[in-house]
């Protein structure tokens, strides 16, 4: 959210220059820069959520293709899965079949040797030798021969087939060890992949919210400026004619008469106590890593303290702003630049607005009044002919 101080501070600037010899327009100008360096700002921020927005939807269509093709190849793993668990079950049926069948010729065959042996082949002799000529023992003799070949061809056989049914079902099982892996492995993946997709997701969110507050942003400085503008021309339209006094007979005020350098003002809080800035001067991130311009600096303190006019002048404004707590405004006059500060997040005003002070007088107490704030914390600021300057460079050595 634009920091209405920003606006407030630049029309301020606007309307004291009414009477600052005939410059109005200058430090309406100056105003608008102030508000103009915002809203490029601003601006560079939306192109770059734009850029990164577009980089992350790219990367989030990526992501979904293949989320898609992991799944496909996961639901195709799935069904070689199913398919070879269905041969590994048949596969391992056939070889207890073949195991059994085995088995029964071999024991079978083992009987038979046995009872050959057993019967010392007489039965086996005297259907040989019952032959009637020579013609019929032979073939006697081959038929026999051709039986124990055939039982042993057939045991052969059933013996291979039971090897090649094992080697199979090794086969299948190392096949299917593999698949059930491959599964696993697609489905971590898979899973990782969802959660990549919804952690864009989440982001791209962010980032559409955020493009709308820097748009909300960008509209309000776009409307400060065009505000500015209207409120210059009335101040210029309003403002008497300037004719320049005689020198002796009007001599300047003294507190326009002095000039106020860079390095010269006091600190608004007591540089010797418990402080630190915080935030500095200038372009600055906030906690979503978003970029603003920070237009003073940040100073927080340890408890209660009290806040001091940094140079004499004369309290312009005093209130609430949202976003920006309790402030005042003290105009110190000086030639030829009109130098403002401005101190924020107070807890306490102690001057009314019209009201005379003095350099180092207290104007109010430092506290939490701000938005975001969290500890004791004075925003200040410099602004010469509206213009936001570096305080650091303004105020005396103190605070590192």
């Amino acid at each position: 959210m634009l920091r209405p101080v920003l606006l407030l501070a630049a029309l301020l600037a606007v309307l004291a220059a009414s009477g600052a010899q005939g410059r109005p327009r200058a430090s309406a100008a100056a105003g608008r820069q102030g508000v103009k360096e915002q809203l490029d700002t601003v601006r560079i921020r939306l192109v770059n959520i734009a850029s990164q927005y577009q980089e992350l939807e790219k990367q989030r269509a990526e992501n979904v293709q293949q989320a898609k093709v992991l799944e496909e190849e996961v639901t195709s793993t799935n069904v070689k899965l199913a398919k070879a668990q269905s041969t590994l079950e048949r596969v391992r049926e056939e070889l207890r079949t073949a195991e059994g069948s085995y088995n029964e010729h071999v024991d079978r065959f083992a009987k038979g040797l046995v009872q050959f042996y057993r019967l010392k082949n007489r039965p086996y002799l005297a259907f040989v030798i019952g032959a009637q000529d020579m013609a019929e023992f032979s073939r006697r003799y081959k038929y026999l021969q051709y039986m124990f070949q055939q039982d042993y061809a057939q045991l052969e056989g059933l013996r291979s087939t039971r090897l090649e049914l094992g080697r199979k079902q090794q086969e299948l099982e190392a096949a299917t060890v593999e698949l059930e892996a491959g599964r696993r492995q697609k489905e971590q993946k898979s899973q990782e992949l969802a959660l990549t997709i919804n952690r864009g997701q989440e982001i791209l969110e962010s980032l559409g919210k955020e493009k709308q507050r820097a748009l909300e942003r960008a509209r309000q400085l776009q409307d400060a400026l065009e505000y500015i503008g209207r409120k210059a021309e009335q101040v210029a339209r309003e403002a008497p004619v300037y004719e320049p006094p005689p020198a002796l007979d009007l001599p300047v005020p003294t507190a326009q008469r002095r000039s106020i350098r860079p390095g010269q003002i006091a600190w608004p809080v007591d540089p010797r106590g418990e402080v630190q800035i915080v935030r500095a001067y200038g372009q600055s991130k906030s906690e979503t890593g978003s970029l603003y311009f920070n237009p003073g600096i940040d100073v927080r303190v340890d408890g209660p303290q009290t806040v001091r006019a940094v140079e004499s002048g004369k309290v312009m404004h005093r209130g609430d702003m949202p976003n920006f707590g309790k402030v005042v405004f003290i105009d110190h006059g000086g030639l030829p630049d009109k130098i403002i500060s401005i101190y924020g997040n107070l807890d306490e005003i102690l001057v009314p607005v019209g009201q005379e002070v003095a350099r180092g007088q207290a104007v109010g107490t430092v506290g939490r009044s701000g938005a975001d704030v969290q500890d004791a914390t004075l925003h200040f600021e410099i602004r010469q002919n509206a213009h936001h300057q570096d305080p650091l460079k303004w105020l005396r050595a103190g605070i590192k």
